[in-house]
């Protein structure tokens, strides 16, 4: 552990102990008062600052060395594919490929179908663009929905994925010597993830074409951006319908509706936690908005202790009830009707697929005087084991 680390860790324990007392006292005078209130909000507010500095030291510590991921590349390959992607920006940016450009897109391990895309003029389809710039689009993604860090993901070449989903338990049977197993039932049902379209319109200036690393870096962004928002939300709530379907609109998944109206308890988290099969807890955790979890800190089990746990080491994060969680952006906030919690292990339950294509098409004049630039791919999601995943609403 980094002093950095150790010193924000310190941070985050003294804070809390000092919002340990102030809680305790709002409750021994029977409620919180205004100055209180002031009190907690700031030191809320301070505990969400620090965490969120000690998950971007984990992100930094644990992101790959692009150098070292070099070293063990061949370095022709590393070449190839550096001078393949030089020249799809400069396709992007209108400018004229040498020689050594054109044979390195002629060696790029495309569909037959979509090879015109590479070196395509204005009028057509698109450019398509190489593996290394699609992946890091995706790391953009991740900044703004961390959904993909926390299912299956999985690359296909065609439209959909056909994958068998188990729909009841296997068991084995006690045999004679000389005897056979009993025959079973079916216990899989074929599910088909279709990959879906999604667009995402970045608009630049002519500024931004002079050095192409300016280009590379603006779509990088702003694609990474917006299918990170649109992701974040159909992974969740998508109905299926030309977009992924989502966990809270899979009736298929467990939903238990708390026992207060408008509001949630210690009951209603320890039975959402209850009604997930003992075999997936070790890889579980809580998923929920940022709002969320200021309401779950002030909330204490039977003996009176706080269901928030703080971090105690690096690398060992807060819990809820004993299991770490997660903020996702896009989840409900705690009112009537919402869906603001889900638990279960994510990996096992949902699946996300993607076609290993993007494409990227040009539009020089629809919108100038700046330039449009349409990235265009396709991703599916779908629940694969409903009973790894368990959802609390907000009783009416």
């Amino acid at each position: 552990m980094n002093e950095e680390m150790k010193k924000l860790l310190g941070d985050l324990n003294s804070t809390w102990e000092l919002m340990k007392k102030e809680l305790d006292a709002a409750r021994a005078n029977g409620g919180e008062t205004a100055e209180q209130k002031e009190k907690l909000a700031k030191m809320e507010k301070a505990m969400s600052a620090i965490e969120a500095k000690m998950q971007d030291l984990e992100a930094k510590a644990n992101r790959p060395n692009p150098q070292t991921e070099a070293k063990d590349k061949e370095v022709a390959s590393v070449k190839l594919a550096e001078v393949q992607k030089s020249a799809f920006f400069k396709s992007l940016a209108g400018r004229r490929l040498n020689d050594e450009e054109r044979k390195a897109v002629s060696e790029m391990n495309i569909p037959e179908d979509m090879k015109t895309m590479t070196l395509a003029d204005e009028g057509s389809l698109g450019f398509l663009a190489p593996p290394e710039f699609m992946a890091d689009v995706l790391k953009n993604v991740v900044q703004f929905s961390p959904f993909r860090n926390v299912v299956t993901v999985r690359t296909i070449a065609g439209r959909e994925l056909q994958r068998p989903r188990r729909a009841s338990t296997l068991s084995a049977s006690w045999i004679g010597e000389d005897g056979l197993p009993s025959e079973t039932t079916k216990t899989h049902d074929l599910i088909k993830i279709p990959a879906h379209k999604l667009g995402a319109l970045a608009k630049v200036t002519a500024d931004s074409l002079e050095d192409i690393s300016f280009l590379e870096a603006d779509l990088r962004e702003e694609f990474g951006e917006q299918f990170g928002v649109s992701e974040g939300v159909a992974f969740l709530s998508g109905n299926g319908v030309e977009k992924p379907h989502g966990i809270l609109t899979n009736t298929s998944v467990n939903v238990r509706t708390s026992a207060g109206s408008g509001v949630i308890d210690f009951d209603d988290l320890a039975d959402t936690m209850g009604d997930l099969k003992e075999p997936y807890w070790p890889t579980s955790q809580w998923y929920f908005q940022r709002l969320t979890l200021v309401a779950l800190r002030k909330i204490r089990d039977l003996n009176g202790q706080y269901i928030w746990e703080p971090s105690t080491a690096a690398g060992v994060p807060p819990t809820i009830l004993g299991r770490p969680y997660m903020l996702m952006p896009d989840m409900d906030s705690i009112a009537a009707g919402n869906k603001p919690v889900i638990f279960g292990d994510l990996r096992r339950g949902y699946m996300i697929v993607d076609r290993r294509d993007m494409v990227v098409q040009v539009f020089r004049e629809k919108y100038a005087p700046a330039i449009g630039y349409l990235a265009t791919k396709r991703v599916g999601g779908q629940v694969m084991l409903p009973e790894a995943i368990k959802v609390l609403k907000v009783k009416a």
